[in-house]
């Protein structure tokens, strides 16, 4: 019964098609027809000569069930698809030239294959590419290139700590600041998340030294050759006082520290395997073609 209402319903029905596309969906899928091969080549759809099939749709159903709700998501997708079908013949009769429409299609194909290519190269990275980085590699990397690693910016390695005038113990804080006793440590940590509203505690990571200064108000002036005079750098306005503690300092145009550019070591490094492996694999296509004569030149 559902074959002969599909059937009757293609060859006799030209108007109304989306609402009766959708009545037609609720029969077949009552009747389990997604199952049969056969309904899946059934148009419910035609723009000139564009077909769009049950198969083409059947994947807004979901659970093999229409409801209220994806009823109205296939007629919205039946009725977005004739719209762009009738678009895309409108642009085909009306480019310039026949001469743009191949370009067209030349860019088409050329963009399927790139997409497919990628799809494979990306599922054999997933596959097959080592992507453990040891020390020593970085290492090895870092020195025979450390030349081409000069900074672009000053770098710091400080703490840095913004306390409201009123807030206790002040002395404490910077007597902890210079220390490396792991109480005091501690001590510190607790009490900026306490009382401080800004913070940098990590003396041994290096940040850009514009970082450290962009925590300052405008009103207060603070330069790089400020932090090379002094390694503990108070500074004060009149609702906050301002402490750095400089650790270690690299200028710009130096060779840059290993820790800062670690990450970007290591990216190169898989960089390098990926494009190695890619390219044993182009060539190991390319020679496997060569020996089952799978292509020749004209």
């Amino acid at each position: 019964m559902c074959s002969a209402l599909l059937t009757n319903f293609l060859v006799n029905n030209k108007s109304g098609l989306l609402f009766l596309a959708v009545a037609l969906l609720l029969s077949l899928f009552s009747c389990n027809l997604f199952e049969n091969k056969t309904f899946h080549s059934k148009p419910v759809a035609r723009v000139h000569d564009s077909y769009l099939y049950l198969a083409d749709i059947e994947h807004i159903i979901g659970d093999g069930t229409l409801s209220e709700d994806s009823s109205k998501m296939v007629r919205q997708y039946i009725e977005n698809w004739i719209r762009q079908q009738l678009i895309l013949h409108k642009a085909k009769l009306n480019l310039s030239d026949k001469q743009s429409y191949a370009s067209i299609e030349n860019q088409l194909n050329d963009y399927r294959t790139s997409l497919i290519i990628y799809a494979y190269q990306k599922e054999l990275i997933k596959q097959k590419l080592d992507t453990i980085i040891l020390e020593e590699d970085i290492q090895k990397y870092y020195e025979a290139n450390n030349a081409n690693l000069v900074l672009e910016n000053n770098l710091i390695r400080a703490k840095y700590i913004q306390l409201p005038l009123a807030a206790p113990d002040q002395n404490k804080v910077k007597q902890w600041c210079v220390s490396d006793d792991q109480k005091d440590i501690v001590s510190l940590e607790e009490y900026c998340h306490q009382f401080s509203n800004s913070f940098l505690l990590d003396d041994k990571s290096w940040v850009m030294f514009e970082n450290i200064k962009s925590e300052l108000p405008k009103e207060i002036s603070l330069n790089f050759s400020d932090i090379v005079k002094s390694n503990f750098i108070e500074l004060t306005d009149s609702i906050n006082r301002y402490l750095i503690i400089v650790k270690e300092l690299k200028h710009k145009d130096e060779i840059a520290p290993i820790e800062y550019v670690k990450i970007n070591i290591k990216n190169i490094l898989l960089f390098k395997r990926r494009r190695k492996l890619l390219d044993k694999m182009e060539e190991q296509v390319y020679q496997d073609g060569i020996k089952k004569n799978s292509f020749e030149f004209y």
